[in-house]
């Protein structure tokens, strides 16, 4: 619409000045350097009309050429994007040679081109090439500008897939530091969590699990005290009867009165060679409650005087008539401080109703000490006959 008025007014103006100017031709000389142009004003005119002219054609052919060029960029866009599409069924359908083919194929000229080589990735697992795998998702990450989570958590799932626990868990780790709620994440981390035995870390996702509602009460209560339990076996290992100690006195109280979690740490430090915590352990546990899995343990106390575990034990027994598991225990550790006669006395109370290899073996060896050969003897088949039985 501009160009039409300014052509409009340049005849306009020319129509009129026509007359004036027929009479008098005027001068317009042009001078630039060596170079010199001379014309008449009408010649000028007519000449500044025709580059006017001249720049409209220009442009013309400008757009002309801008609008193929366009649609050439527009046709491979199309293209492209049919091949994505292709691809993608081809890996949803399994055919990961022609998935990734077509997806790699269109991704230079892809909207979107890390979503091709992140198909592309899934593609190379497929077929078993990791190298490849890490190849595309690197280019993905390149082209993912700053938006690089959505790579960061398919590289995850596809470490997860391949049984590459070690370097899903650094992945994983790295996600959970940036995206602290995100579901995604978080299920996959417990998973990876338990396969490699990070207890301690598993520990601190279960309440944002429990907020996200991927753990219902019962499920949390139930992972969080196998996570203690295997926990102090981890910590054990790696800290020592110290460190095993302090996260004993950090469990739940509920725990801390579960027989299962005193045995196994008792068990622990005795492991460790620590049989004097593990006695003092036991000791404090037994004062006022009864435990089975911890009275069970006692014969196997490597102490240098086990008088005031079999007093207290023996206290125990006079609020539980008839326990054959405590008569049973008292009567091993009478053997190891050399009470022969009590010793036999209480194993063989307590055999009727708690036998054990063990007991077998701690009577046999009573009578023995007593002089009661063909007792010792009988006592020894019937250790076996109960070993055979028990195996």
């Amino acid at each position: 619409m501009v160009r039409f008025i300014v052509l409009i007014a340049l005849l306009l103006a020319g129509a009129i000045a026509a007359p004036y100017l027929m009479g008098n031709k005027g001068y317009v000389m042009i001078a630039a350097g060596d170079y010199i142009i001379d014309a008449t004003v009408s010649s000028a005119v007519i000449m500044v009309v025709g580059f006017y002219f001249a720049l409209l054609a220009i442009e013309a052919l400008i757009n002309r050429l801008t609008h193929s060029l366009g649609w050439f960029n527009r046709y491979h866009q199309a293209r492209a994007k049919i091949q994505t599409e292709k691809g993608i069924l081809a890996l949803a359908s399994g055919d990961f040679k022609r998935a990734e083919t077509l997806t790699l194929k269109a991704a230079k000229k892809a909207q979107v081109p890390v979503l091709n080589y992140l198909a592309a990735a899934q593609s190379a697992q497929g077929l078993g090439n990791e190298a490849k795998r890490d190849e595309y998702l690197l280019l993905a990450h390149k082209n993912a500008d700053k938006n690089t989570f959505a790579v960061e958590l398919t590289q995850a799932k596809l470490q997860v897939e391949q049984l590459q626990f070690e370097q899903a868990f650094a992945s994983l780790s790295s996600l959970h530091d940036q995206h602290p709620k995100n579901k995604v994440v978080l299920a996959l981390f417990k998973n990876v969590c338990i396969e490699r035995k990070e207890w301690g870390q598993l520990l601190n996702l279960i309440t944002p699990l429990q907020k996200q509602k991927l753990l219902t009460v019962n499920e949390a209560d139930e992972l969080r005290k196998s996570s203690h339990f295997q926990h102090l076996g981890e910590v054990a290992k790696q800290q020592g009867s110290t460190g095993l100690l302090d996260t004993w006195s950090s469990l739940p109280k509920a725990l801390k009165h579960d027989g299962r979690y005193l045995a196994e740490t008792a068990n622990l430090l005795m492991g460790r060679n620590d049989d004097q915590s593990a006695y003092l352990l036991i000791m404090d546990a037994l004062s006022n409650e009864f435990y089975p899995e911890l009275i069970t343990l006692t014969p196997q106390l490597n102490l240098t005087d086990h008088h005031a575990l079999i007093e207290r034990l023996k206290r125990l027994q006079k609020s539980r008539e008839g326990s054959g598991l405590l008569a049973v225990c008292i009567g091993q550790l009478m053997v190891k401080e050399g009470r022969w006669s009590d010793a036999v006395e209480e194993l063989s109370q307590g055999m009727s109703q708690s036998p054990s290899t063990s007991a077998y073996a701690a009577l046999a060896q009573a009578y023995e000490k007593l002089g009661r050969i063909n007792d010792a003897n009988a006592t020894y088949k019937q250790s076996l006959s109960f070993h055979q039985q028990d195996s």
